[in-house]
């Protein structure tokens, strides 16, 4: 059972409906993470043009301090960070009444804002080159670009979102390489997982899955071109080797009538699906929040436990 969140509520003061950012806004407020993060945190030494990331902390001050937040602030702050960096990342549907959009991209302006690296003189040079001439070496690749993450990722943002993925290609002709990559949102295709269940246990053919079923169909293999020879057989598995403090997971489904259910449990242990050879970590969560739509509204609505 879902418990409604006791603190107050934003207010919206826009014309318009902003409830998929509210609902975005909300859960991030709930979160420990964002309690300590107005704790702790120190604005003498975020640049003077982080914007976003001072009007997202007065929010989740506000609301933490049992009062009603006013999100007036964010939204064209938000717009104005898009154009800031669109040149960094680009999407048609960053603007869009979205909220996983509008989370992926609110995590990554703030991140952008406020990540203060503990080596700026980095050289990235050296990872592209060390992890061309070190692919098949596993090990020495999650090594590498963990160095690279430590030395160069660090915000409240990174410290709390960031999942590190490890992705498997297999070549008939090159063999076994891996390469390394991070992501703050984990995103599903919900339509992709039944058909990938009901092909692997066609005795049990329906439209109910559970969280479970998501992550097997996550770190299942698919099938495409070797970038490095070209070889049209090669297939890619995923993995998540540094699972995030803050796991996000967004549920992707058909909107031309596909209809089915998603079960998820309060409490969730991952350790089946993290590479816990590679990276030793805690992999228990416990659900937090939900976004959820309401077709009878239109409104996007956040329960958290």
């Amino acid at each position: 059972n879902v418990i409604q969140c006791p603190m107050k509520g934003i207010i919206n003061n826009n014309k318009g409906n902003y409830s998929y950012a509210h609902s975005v806004l909300q859960s991030i407020c709930c979160l420990d993470a964002s309690k300590e993060f107005i704790n702790s945190i120190d604005f003498k030494f975020i640049n003077q043009n982080a914007k976003l990331s001072k009007e997202l902390y007065a929010l989740i001050n506000v609301l933490n301090l049992g009062k009603a937040g006013v999100s007036n602030g964010i939204i064209p702050l938000f717009k104005e960070c898009y154009e800031k960096n669109k040149s960094i990342i680009q999407s048609k549907n960053v603007l869009k009444e979205d909220p996983f959009h509008f989370l992926f991209f609110l995590l990554q302006f703030i991140h952008f804002e406020t990540n203060v690296p503990k080596n700026p003189n980095y050289n990235i040079n050296l990872l592209k080159n060390q992890s061309i001439n070190n692919k098949q070496n596993d090990v020495y690749m999650f090594n590498l670009y963990m160095d690279f993450f430590n030395q160069t990722q660090n915000s409240f943002i990174s410290n709390n979102f960031y999942n590190i993925e490890r992705y498997l290609y297999e070549c008939p002709n090159c063999k076994q390489y891996y390469n390394y990559g991070m992501k703050t949102v984990l995103r599903i295709d919900v339509e992709e997982v039944i058909k990938f269940r009901n092909n692997k246990f066609p005795m049990n053919i329906n439209n109910k899955i559970d969280l479970r079923d998501c992550f097997y169909y996550y770190n299942d293999k698919i099938t495409l071109t070797c970038e490095n020879c070209g070889n049209l057989n090669t297939t890619k598995g995923f993995q998540i080797c540094k699972p995030a403090r803050v796991l996000m997971i967004a549920f992707e489904r058909d909107y031309n009538g596909f209809n089915n259910d998603i079960s998820f449990p309060i409490d969730l242990d991952l350790s089946e699906f993290i590479n816990q050879n590679i990276f030793n970590n805690n992999t228990n969560y416990s659900l937090v929040s939900c976004i959820s739509y309401d077709n009878n509204s239109g409104n996007y609505f956040a329960d958290c436990c």
